[in-house]
């Protein structure tokens, strides 16, 4: 997420599936890319990226999974094991459900 929107990514482009999606969030960055690429990936919806239309664009492509968490930040690296688990389980769920993945 991350990644394909600071590089200029548009859902609307998206040709194929990826092979994995990992799942983050954060600022448009304009400049010091390498910077907030090493600090500034949070959890998915902690951000300012639309992770949601995102995601639903990559089903569109038919893409099945997997779905992985990949979040740098100094704050989340510092949590226990156990809470950034249980973090990175529930906004990566609630993200997923908003974009229509997790039927219930």
């Amino acid at each position: 997420m991350w990644h394909f929107y600071n590089n200029g990514g548009d859902p609307a482009t998206l040709t194929g599936p990826p092979a994995a999606v990992q799942l983050n969030d954060g600022p448009r960055v304009h400049q010091d890319f390498l910077v907030h690429a090493r600090a500034a990936r949070r959890l998915p919806g902690d951000g300012e990226l639309d992770v949601a239309g995102l995601v639903r664009a990559v089903l569109r492509t038919g893409f099945t999974g997997p779905w992985c968490v990949e979040v740098n930040t100094p704050e989340f690296r510092a949590l226990p094991i156990d809470e950034a688990a249980r973090r990175a389980a529930e906004t990566a769920s609630a993200v997923l459900d908003a974009a229509g993945v997790l039927r219930r």
